[in-house]
């Protein structure tokens, strides 16, 4: 049940049920909340932003888990004022991930190479330079999948609490049913989604009203 909480208050109405200790201190395996690298993100993104510091989760795929395949993911970027540009993280990286699968790179700022978000990926199978057969997670995987990850990139970054495996509009279709003017809105869409800063308005006004992805009105759910 803990994989399913959509909002970071709820992971932290959890964590404050499985113990009154403070949120700072280390706490045994059986006093942690269950999560995913979804969940890492997006807590790392609510923390930051209560310190008043602009942050975004992100979804695409890592190329630091498996050999010769970019791995479904999710990192929280934050703007960093000084540098003036964002800066990837991945929260999910502790110390005994990072000496298990040999990461060489700080978590912290995590390189542009070893990460891409996902309208690089989508671009990148559109134009031959992605095999999206080496993409995804698990036996998912495929340029349908990389379809499905912009929806959630899209979601996330109109601060809507999408999970990994949520899907609607355009995002939850049968491959089938795409249509050629389906795949120029998610290349235009994807383009968008690599220069956010830019279109983050025509962004937020294209997953409210589009009909591309208001599907069953999935992404107008408010959650308290």
């Amino acid at each position: 049940a803990e994989v399913q909480y959509y909002t970071a208050r709820q992971y932290i109405e959890r964590i404050v049920e499985l113990s009154d200790a403070p949120l700072t201190e280390p706490r045994p395996l059986e006093q942690k909340v269950l999560g995913n690298c979804r969940d890492h993100s997006v807590l790392l993104c609510a923390l930051l932003r209560r310190q008043g510091i602009p942050a975004r989760a992100r979804a695409g795929c890592g190329a630091y888990f498996i050999p010769d395949h970019w791995e479904d993911h999710w990192i929280c970027e934050y703007w960093d004022e000084e540098q003036e540009r964002w800066i990837m993280v991945d929260a999910q990286l502790n110390p005994f991930q990072c000496q298990a699968m040999k990461i060489t790179f700080n978590p912290l700022e995590v390189p542009t190479d070893q990460f891409w978000t996902s309208g690089k990926l989508w671009l990148g199978a559109r134009a031959g330079e992605v095999d999206p057969e080496k993409c995804g997670i698990f036996d998912i995987h495929g340029i349908g999948y990389l379809r499905w990850i912009v929806g959630l990139d899209f979601g996330a970054l109109n601060k809507f609490p999408v999970l990994p495996w949520d899907g609607w509009g355009l995002f939850g279709k049968e491959i089938a049913d795409i249509t050629e003017e389906d795949h120029v809105f998610l290349d235009e869409l994807s383009q968008k989604l690599i220069d956010v800063d830019e279109y983050i308005e025509e962004l937020h006004d294209l997953f409210m009203d589009d009909e591309h992805v208001k599907g069953t009105g999935f992404q107008k759910r408010v959650l308290s």
